[in-house]
């Protein structure tokens, strides 16, 4: 994720926005999940330099990705399923980390 290296928080925030945007709209596969990764990175990193507004979109958007990755379709015969569920069970794990951590910093 660009927003990542971007040293500004206003800035890095709008790259982050902007790639969420993409990615929650991908349908269900590998590559989606794998993109959820760099989520632990931006809270991290980035998180504490985000505004009140925008930490608030940073968590109702792990939220939203945590319910798509609840409601996935798990089908055993999904040929694609040994793939994805590695990164699948890593993105709920990193999102379920990242909204427990703001939510107990409240």
């Amino acid at each position: 994720m660009k927003c990542i290296k971007e040293p500004d928080g206003n800035k890095s925030f709008e790259l982050f926005g902007s790639a969420h945007n993409i990615l929650i709209g991908l349908p269900d596969n590998g590559y989606k999940y794998r993109q959820i990764l760099p989520y632990k990175d931006v809270y991290d990193y980035k998180y504490k330099l985000f505004s009140k507004g925008n930490k608030v979109f940073f968590e109702h958007s792990c939220k939203a990705l945590l319910n798509q990755i609840m409601t996935a379709s798990n089908a055993p015969d999904d040929i694609t399923l040994v793939k994805r569920i590695s990164f699948i069970n890593k993105g709920k794990s990193i999102l379920e980390d990242i909204i427990n951590k703001i939510s107990s910093s409240r």
